[in-house]
């Protein structure tokens, strides 16, 4: 009689697996897009003012600012500073998305809260990899949200172009800002790589300044 009843009760919580798993693979896709979409229409005045990258505080991290403000200076404890070589890398890093409300299409600036100490948190723990090889400039940039790659829309695609002309407005910068002679290292992760892949095409590929690129790290986006 008691392994009847295991074997009934085992029967019934498999069914209610696979019930769920189902409703899941049903359903599930539907449920994210109405959870992170983000709201209305894309409206670029809902991110604010545009960035001045000839300002520090158009940066996460770029060359002059505090080390201790600067969370692409991290690294391990217990571990000896990096040593830069003589002839620096400059490096241009672009981060992932951290925006994940749904207000808006893109983040603001400065946004503040969760996204703030997200973005920090991407910069220390990704583009400190490269400080032991030469200085290292992220921008800050008025990034699409995480709802804008759940679906294909016209204004998901709004978005990211909108994303995008921040960073290209950046490396610009950037470009102005490095030595003329130093090499350059790129690196960007998931909607950063996004970005980077189209910078290679649109600002690097068959131009000069694609002798000077000694490496691209296009990470965490199909190439």
């Amino acid at each position: 009689m008691c392994a009847r009843r295991f074997l009934t009760i085992m029967v019934v919580l498999t069914l209610l697996v696979i019930a769920g798993a189902f409703a899941i693979y049903q359903w599930g896709g539907r449920v994210l897009i109405n959870q992170a979409v983000p709201k209305g229409h894309f409206e670029p005045a809902k991110a604010g003012g545009g960035p001045d990258y000839s300002k520090p505080s158009s940066w996460v991290a770029r060359p002059g600012i505090d080390p201790k403000e600067d969370p692409s200076s991290w690294f391990p404890d217990n571990w000896p500073p990096p040593t830069l070589p003589m002839r620096q890398a400059s490096v241009f890093y672009i981060h992932p998305t951290t925006f994940l409300d749904r207000d808006r299409w893109n983040a603001p600036l400065q946004p503040g809260g969760e996204t703030e100490f997200r973005t920090r948190l991407f910069v220390q723990s990704q583009a400190s990899a490269f400080n032991g090889v030469g200085r290292i400039w992220a921008p800050r940039y008025r990034q699409a949200a995480y709802g804008a790659f759940l679906l294909s829309s016209t204004d998901a695609d709004k978005a990211l172009d909108f994303a995008y002309r921040d960073v290209a407005a950046a490396f610009d910068e950037f470009l102005r800002q490095v030595p003329k002679d130093s090499p350059i290292i790129l690196a960007g992760h998931s909607q950063g790589a996004l970005h980077l892949e189209r910078l290679l095409r649109d600002r690097v590929a068959g131009k000069p300044i694609a002798k000077r690129i000694v490496a691209a790290y296009v990470v965490g986006w199909p190439i």
